[in-house]
Parts: C-alpha cells; structure tokens; sequence
C-alpha cells in the first residue's frame, strides 16, 4: 500500500509540512539542516512495523500519513493542560481518543484534571475514518528503509555464530552485516525460486526452457543490472553460486566484504529491491548517492523501478545527478512543503 499524503504538524514547533506524494518516484531536496531526513525518519517511524523508537515522533505534535484506499495513520503527541486537551479535541476530531482515554484513566483516580500538566503520545490507524488494528495496518503495509551511511559495527550487540565466525576473519561495519542478512535472505530467494522447478518436475508437468526463465526473470534482470554497473570498475559478478561472487580482471574471485563502500552500496540496494519479489512496497532512502560515482547516481533510480516496478520510492538528496530531466517533475524542495504554525 502507497503513502498518497504526509501532513507533519509542528516540526520543532516551527512550522507545518503538507507533502502530495506521487506514486511511483519522490525526491525531497533542500539545504542542510533544512529538515529533510527529519521529515523522512518521521514518516517511517509511525508507519509499522517500527524501525525506531516512537519517542522520535515526538519532534511533531502532529503527523498524517494519507493511504491509498482510504487509509490512515495519525501520531499525535500533546505536552499540555488538560483543559486545553479539551479544547483541541472539541476543534479537531483525531484528539478525541487520547482525550477519552486520559479522562477516564483520571476519573478512575478521582483526581481534579483541568489544570493537570499533560505529556502523552498516541498513534491509531483507521480505514474510512474507522479505527482498525496496528496488525491489520501491517499486514497492509510492505516497508524498506536504506540506510547508506556506514559506521564501526556495535561489537556487544548479539550476531548469528556464522556472522561471529565472518568476525574472527576480518573488522566488519554495519553494511557488511547489513549485506550479510540481504545475503542470508537471497539464498532463500534463490532456494524458493528451485524448489518451484522441482514440485513442478514432481507433479509430472512439462518444465520448458521459457517457464524456467520466466521463473528466473527477476534474477537474470538482478544479475545483468548488477554487471552493467561492476564491469565500470573492472570487475564481473558470477551467479553460478547459490551466493555471487565477485571476479577481478585478472580472474580473481574476492568476497562481497572486499568491495569498495560504493560497490558495496549498490549491491546492497539492489539485493534489498529485489527481494521485494516485485510486490508493492515503500522504499524510504536518505540521500543514496554517498560514496557512489556520478555515472551510478544518474542511473540508479531508473534500475531501481526496473527490478521493482511497483516500489514507491521517496528519497532525499543533495546530488544533481538524481534529479536528471526524467525525475524532475518528482522533485520538490522542502521549503515549498513548509508552512507557518
């Protein structure tokens, strides 16, 4: 399901965001220290399932996220008096739940409330304007967040003993790990993609070369993209293996771990897209273009949609070479979204 709207209200209690979004491509630009991954990281930490802390809403009193087929998300956050609690739910409709549940919570403790300091956060999820589940909002909602600035992995968090047995080899960072998950999952992927030729082979049915690349497709669009942008830097990816490698010009094969941060951050977005299996999703990027070439940055968007059709992208970024001619007309800076509180 595709976001259609994001109203942020009271950004630092500043000013109010109203955001149309397309559904395909979004790009969000601006100044540093403007507010754009701000303004990313609020919409996907009240989209579930959660990828940080809620606490972080709390940068806005108020953050709508439209739906499409009339679904909706509100996160409100109130820090005042009861009494004036009151009064905005009286003025606006989306406070009346918080409203009713803090007033009976107070009754049931027979205190006097009307002038009682108040600190509280609350998000619901409503289908035409009828409140439903955080489960039923997930089970409609398909989320990707790409994180593309690399740091010193966390040594004291809890890996899988082959991620520890990767450790005792190499220093690894956070998008080494976050390559190994993708890799993790894309031998999965590739073992579903088999077992289908298999049952098909168990129930007596014909497999013809053009069922098997039609099962395949995907893989086969994966692994030509990846090569047409590695054979710039002289190298060649071999999917003979369950799990790529990587050949140098002089025949070598290195490990994933031994790419370059750019190498390794198109492959990791690539892996993620395409283990989306084309289904709809939501991918949230914050400015992918570090650590890649120019040439890649113009071309990463358009092979993005080619592995996933039905992914709606919604990035920010500083680089021109993201906002060639063909996403211009997807392109807002984030001063035009920004109106007084």
């Amino acid at each position: 399901m595709k976001l259609e709207q994001v109203r942020i209200k009271g950004l630092w209690h500043e000013y109010d965001i109203d955001w149309k979004l397309y559904p395909d491509v979004n790009i969000l630009v601006g100044g540093n220290g403007t507010g754009k991954s701000t303004v990313l990281d609020l919409i996907h930490t009240v989209i579930p399932p959660y990828r940080m802390s809620q606490f972080y809403s709390r940068k806005a009193e108020k953050i709508t996220i439209a739906l499409e087929n009339d679904y909706r998300i509100e996160c409100i956050n109130f820090e005042d008096s009861f009494s004036n609690l009151e009064e905005k739910a009286k003025q606006d409709p989306s406070y009346n739940k918080l409203y009713q549940d803090i007033s009976n919570n107070l009754k049931k403790q027979n205190k006097n409330v009307l002038d009682l300091a108040i600190d509280a956060s609350f998000t619901q999820f409503l289908h035409e304007d009828i409140n439903i589940t955080k489960r039923v909002m997930e089970s409609k909602m398909r989320v990707d967040v790409i994180d593309t600035f690399d740091s010193p992995i966390n040594e004291k968090e809890d890996f899988s003993l082959s991620f520890k047995e990767l450790q005792k080899e190499r220093p690894l960072t956070v998008m080494d790990k976050a390559l190994f998950d993708c890799m993790e999952q894309y031998s999965f992927y590739i073992g579903k993609l088999a077992s289908i030729l298999e049952s098909r082979a168990l129930k007596g049915r014909t497999i013809t070369q053009g069922y098997v690349e039609n099962i395949y497709r995907r893989k086969y669009l994966f692994a030509n993209i990846l090569n047409d942008f590695f054979k710039e830097t002289g190298k060649k990816v071999d999917f003979s293996e369950p799990k790529p490698t990587f050949i140098l010009s002089s025949g070598k094969h290195i490990s994933m771990y031994d790419l370059s941060s750019g190498e390794k951050q198109i492959l990791y977005i690539f892996l993620k897209v395409l283990l989306q299996e084309e289904k709809d999703y939501v991918l949230f990027m914050d400015e992918p273009e570090v650590s890649l070439h120019i040439d890649w940055q113009e071309k990463l968007i358009e092979n993005i949609r080619l592995i996933n059709p039905n992914c709606q992208l919604i990035i920010t970024t500083h680089s021109p070479s993201l906002l060639n001619v063909k996403w211009r007309g997807r392109t807002v800076n984030l001063e035009m979204l920004k109106y007084e509180h």
